[in-house]
């Protein structure tokens, strides 16, 4: 299964199917529910365009980028 910190990597993409078909082997239902907790956890900001076509993107929070560059050396090992 891919890890919170997979996923938080792919986050320089922005849109929903970006970071899927980045991520690979994962459920959209799976996607979903971390995307939800890392949000709720305050380490992404989700927004929601309501346009001609409806879309959702996703950014990293300050925290985020902190908690980015924490875990960044320890998945180099």
């Amino acid at each position: 299964t891919k890890s919170v910190a997979d996923i938080v990597d792919t986050l320089q993409l922005d849109r929903f199917n970006e970071i899927k078909n980045s991520v690979g082997d994962i459920t959209p239902t799976r996607l979903s529910s971390t995307l939800k907790e890392l949000e709720k956890n305050a380490l992404i900001q989700k927004f929601n365009f309501h346009v001609a076509i409806k879309h959702v993107e996703y950014s990293l929070t300050n925290k985020g980028k902190e908690f980015v560059n924490a875990i960044t050396p320890i998945l180099k090992v």
